[in-house]
């Protein structure tokens, strides 16, 4: 119920906190499964949230088992469709739960669903690929032995930057890796070697490498803020203005959370777009009713479209 209450509140408020956003190989948007997402790990669960809205469909997630501890997280997390996964950080005495958590995959990709996996196992704000961990091999095959056509999509997630309101984001769907492309007559091991290393190279060739943020704005990957020199620039600049006006204490908490309280923490980005998300509605209406109360007639109205507008405006003015 909250999942199908959510995923489209993301939608539309997407464009609001990504300044943009671009999907390689977009047509599996549309599909259903049998479909394990193989992807990177580079910003905790603001990965799961933007895979989750762009598909027409619903993705299982499987997530970090220790933030399931708590009664009402674990009924929450449920309802937003994320199963636990332990680590041996976590506890060893958890890692008996991964197993039910994987029959349940396996349940969900009988239905043709989706389920989507973080195969580094680690969250990282870093651009480069991590060495794979073998539990995406462990679900396939187990999949795939229960005689489900599971197909493995390697998925590459890139941003601009890890603590900004305002990123750009590059997806990239590579092609599928199935049963038929696993070579017969090996081993159990070998065959989770195999999968691992076609998955590792399709990552490779799609996740960005750069050892700084400077690297990453040399090397071009990203769109650069429109140049003085550029028509687009003063063409925005006005609605820039009006933006900072309108949004300053929203974006002023929002900058706390991210440069202090938060500042640190791999899961800090999250944070402020989550946050920021789930806060801009209540301050959209309260925009909305404090002009309805003090401005004169109708003005309410002008507030009210230009909030969301003047706000995408000022992600397309800045870098």
């Amino acid at each position: 119920m909250l999942y199908r209450v959510l995923h489209p509140f993301s939608r539309l408020l997407r464009p609001l906190f990504i300044r943009d956003l671009r999907v390689h190989g977009s047509e599996l948007l549309a599909q259903h499964g049998p479909i394990i997402l193989a992807a990177n790990h580079p910003n905790s669960f603001l990965d799961a949230i933007l895979l989750c809205s762009l598909f027409e469909h619903p993705v299982t997630s499987l997530t970090r088992g220790d933030v399931f501890r708590a009664p009402w997280a674990k009924r929450m997390l449920h309802q937003l469709h994320m199963l636990p996964v332990y680590r041996v950080r976590e506890g060893a005495e958890n890692l008996g739960a991964n197993y039910d958590t994987f029959k349940q995959c396996e349940t969900i990709l009988r239905n043709n669903g989706i389920v989507l996996i973080f195969s580094e196992g680690l969250c990282l704000n870093e651009w480069h690929l991590r060495k794979l961990r073998k539990g995406t091999a462990r679900l396939a095959f187990q999949c795939w032995n229960a005689g489900i056509p599971v197909r493995v999509v390697p998925t590459a997630i890139n941003y601009s930057n890890f603590r900004r309101w305002g990123k750009q984001v590059h997806i990239h769907f590579s092609n599928s890796i199935t049963l038929a492309d696993i070579p017969t007559g090996i081993s159990e091991g070998v065959s989770y070697q195999f999968l691992n290393q076609q998955l590792q190279q399709a990552l490779a060739s799609t996740v960005y490498e750069a050892p700084n943020q400077q690297a990453l704005n040399e090397a071009g990957y990203f769109l650069p803020r429109p140049s003085w020199r550029d028509a687009r620039y003063y063409l925005l600049l006005p609605f820039s203005v009006t933006a900072i006006l309108l949004h300053a204490p929203l974006y002023g908490l929002l900058h706390y959370l991210a440069l202090g309280w938060i500042n640190d923490n791999d899961h800090a980005d999250s944070i402020l777009v989550s946050v920021g998300l789930l806060l801009y509605p209540v301050y959209w209406c309260l925009l909305v009713g404090l002009a309805w109360l003090f401005l004169p007639a109708y003005t309410w109205l002008l507030v009210a479209l230009l909030s969301p507008l003047s706000l995408r405006a000022w992600l397309l003015h800045r870098r």
